[in-house]
């Protein structure tokens, strides 16, 4: 019997990402024949995406920071939070509420609801475990040791680990919860004009610009495609436990910014543009992941291979779209 996946928040790059797997046939694997997208804006989305327009794929408008009415389904995954550091620098406390409000309200409106899917997952982050300079984040290290980060980011970790906790109140007999603490991600649906550095330089290439990274301090990161990133959250899915299981999904092969840029600046022919650095502090963001690796989950690519692949996916819709 096939099965119907529900992407909470599905209208942001995950579900973006799981919207091209579906429509690829990547999904059949693991019996999903039904998608449904749920965001407050879902029906606008899809009339703004019609290239994403297919019968069996439900667009379902919905507002997860208010209890409401969760489409039936047999799997749920939620997304429905901002990592835009502008929306946080904009408005800080709408933003953390939101994050707090819309997993209370899903939690709530699941609870009251005769909907019963057999699998969820949450879409936490690796900022739980705070900053480090060195060290490689395990899912049994302890988390919320932020106060180095700055406001924005202390308070964004605080809001995921507070609805993870939410979140795992969900438990019940014959169901399953996983949390994915993600990490950075590459990809064709990858957001070109925000504060990721890597959509920047992404953004360089395409623009046939020298390639900028203005951090003036080793930044160590990296980078999972969105290939791998939905194989991987729908086996944590399937791996889930009724008290909640937590896998780390991310790549673990580092690599610093400024040498990314130049590894691209050569693989693209392209100049640099790089700040020199001003201090020796390390700004590390890499997850370990032997227990993805324990359930058969693994990088298919580098990370220098990822965004590569992603520079020339870009490339190609360009050109299908006249671009």
């Amino acid at each position: 019997m096939m099965k119907t996946l529900l992407l909470v928040g599905g209208t942001g790059f995950f579900g973006k990402s799981f919207i091209q797997a579906f429509i690829g046939g990547k999904l059949e694997k693991w019996g999903v024949g039904k998608l449904i997208i749920a965001s407050r804006n879902a029906s606008g989305f899809s009339l703004n995406n019609p290239t994403y327009l297919r019968s069996n794929i439900n667009y379902f408008d919905l507002d997860a920071a208010n209890a409401c009415n969760i489409p039936a389904s047999d799997f749920v995954m939620h997304f429905a939070n901002s990592s835009n550091k502008a929306s946080y620098e904009k408005d800080l406390s709408k933003e953390i509420e939101n994050v707090e409000k819309s997993m209370l309200s899903f939690v709530e409106s699941i609870q009251k609801s005769n909907v019963n899917p057999t699998h969820m997952l949450y879409a936490s982050s690796g900022a739980v475990y705070g900053p480090t300079e060195s060290r490689i984040f395990k899912e049994s290290d302890p988390t919320n040791i932020t106060d180095a980060f700055t406001s924005i980011k202390r308070h964004y970790a605080k809001a995921k680990l507070t609805a993870e906790h939410f979140f795992c109140q969900l438990e019940k007999k014959h169901r399953k919860l996983s949390i994915a603490r993600c990490f950075s991600f590459v990809g064709s649906e990858l957001p070109l004009n925000t504060h990721f550095v890597v959509g920047n330089l992404i953004q360089n290439i395409l623009n046939n610009e020298a390639l900028e990274v203005k951090a003036n301090i080793p930044v160590v990161r990296s980078y999972l495609h969105a290939d791998d990133l939905v194989l991987w959250l729908m086996e944590i899915l399937l791996n889930g436990t009724a008290e909640g299981s937590i896998f780390n999904v991310g790549s673990d092969d580092s690599l610093e910014i400024h040498d990314l840029a130049r590894e691209l600046a050569q693989h693209f022919s392209f100049p640099t543009a790089l700040a020199p650095y001003s201090t020796k502090n390390v700004d590390h963001y890499i997850p370990n992941i032997e227990k993805a690796r324990s359930i058969g989950l693994y990088p298919s690519y580098s990370s220098i291979e990822a965004v590569v692949r992603t520079v020339h996916e870009m490339r190609c819709r360009s050109l299908r779209h006249g671009i």
